[in-house]
């Protein structure tokens, strides 16, 4: 829909930081990187869910709109790509404290986990949709 309403012209949409574009099995995803991250998982079989929410936390989440990229059975995943940015990592350090706070296992890949992903997220494997 988005690319035949034109937003997603050629498959892609250039932002301030990334470029958004969709994955093979058709999730909407933010930048280049998450797109490679979704694809891994689909050509894997692994069944992830896009953009689940954090459980609500009135310390942590209090309007309860945090969302990660990626829910697989009960671990949250996210693409952290803009570390060096103070805001975004800030965040970040958020989110790790409530998926600890509430349970929660959190995987956190970044830019140098992308040529790894076998490794960084080789656990997920076993999460395959039969």
């Amino acid at each position: 829909a988005l690319i035949q309403a034109g937003v997603l012209e050629g498959g892609t949409q250039r932002l301030f930081f990334g470029t958004r574009c969709l994955a093979n099995d058709g999730h909407e995803c933010a930048s280049i990187a998450e797109k490679t991250i979704d694809d891994w998982m689909t050509n894997l079989k692994i069944n992830h869910h896009k953009e689940p929410l954090y459980p609500y936390d009135q310390e942590l989440n209090p309007e309860g709109k945090l969302r990660a990229d990626w829910l697989v059975e009960n671990t949250l995943i996210e693409y952290a790509g803009l570390m060096n940015r103070k805001e975004y990592s800030e965040k970040i350090s958020r989110k790790r404290l409530l998926a600890e706070k509430h349970g929660i296992e959190l995987i956190i890949v970044t830019a140098e986990d992308i040529l790894t992903l076998d490794k960084k997220l080789g656990k997920l494997s076993s999460y395959k949709v039969v």
